[in-house]
């Protein structure tokens, strides 16, 4: 099978579940196979198929007894993981998250633009406010934000519109020799969006990861679907690397 279009799928169970249970059928790997060992004929799809209901089969009669529902991560080419994540929703898992890898290198040389706010000053309550609003599942709390913006390694910039805050932009310097930002969020309030909010924060984080000594940047887009987002990193460099997909067996 080409690697390049390989895909891997791994259950994780709690620590205190039997551990023949865990080695029996904690990890099916689909990609790091021979292609011998697929049929031929058969698609990668009916493959993953026939390993899920292996998988559940196997766990019809401890599922009950899991103390944490089921929790399956499936990181690999977009449209395969798309593919499978299908079938999986199908067979009753809820899907969590589905996010796209991307990275930039290096980074661009970029001016910082002067109405993008920084440091301690700023309104953390109203920015963790925009913050929930666009991703309550992530949501941070003004007390963590005034952390990251106070600290060495963590940026908060925010931008104002009609003298209120309406976006914000989280990042982190990272990596062994602290050489690469990672782009954590960035929200720009809904009747705001379209007039270039999110471009200028974007720039304004890239400018002060650079400055401070990065020369490569990645983010997670949380909505693989979400085009104009995804065209706004595009154009400053950023690549799709691997989509990972996040569900649960309630």
């Amino acid at each position: 099978m080409n690697k390049e279009n390989s895909l891997q799928f791994q259950s994780y169970w709690p620590e205190e579940q039997a551990a023949d249970l865990l080695l029996d059928t904690a990890e099916i790997r689909l990609g790091i196979l021979e292609a011998e060992e697929i049929e031929p004929g058969a698609s990668l799809l009916v493959w993953a198929a026939n390993s899920l209901e292996t998988l559940l089969g196997k766990l019809d009669n401890c599922l009950d007894s899991l103390s944490r529902p089921l929790y399956t991560k499936i990181p690999g080419q977009e449209n395969k993981v798309k593919e499978i994540t299908a079938y999986f929703s199908r067979a009753g898992f809820a899907v969590l998250d589905m996010h796209l890898d991307m990275r930039l290198n290096p980074i661009p040389d970029l001016d910082y633009p002067g109405e993008v706010l920084l440091g301690p000053k700023q309104n953390f309550a109203a920015l963790a406010a925009i913050d929930a609003a666009i991703f309550p599942l992530y949501q941070q709390t003004a007390e963590e934000l005034r952390s990251k913006a106070n600290s060495k390694a963590g940026a908060v910039l925010s931008i104002n519109a009609d003298d209120k805050p309406a976006g914000l932009v989280v990042g982190d310097i990272y990596g062994p020799n602290l050489d690469q930002l990672f782009v954590r969020s960035i929200a720009v309030l809904p009747e705001y969006r379209g007039r270039g909010l999110g471009k200028k924060l974007l720039i304004a984080l890239l400018a002060w990861g650079r400055q401070r000594g990065a020369n490569r940047s990645m983010l997670w887009l949380s909505d693989v679907y979400n085009k104009p987002a995804r065209c706004l990193y595009e154009s400053f460099g950023y690549h799709g690397k691997e989509v990972e997909a996040e569900l649960v067996l309630k």
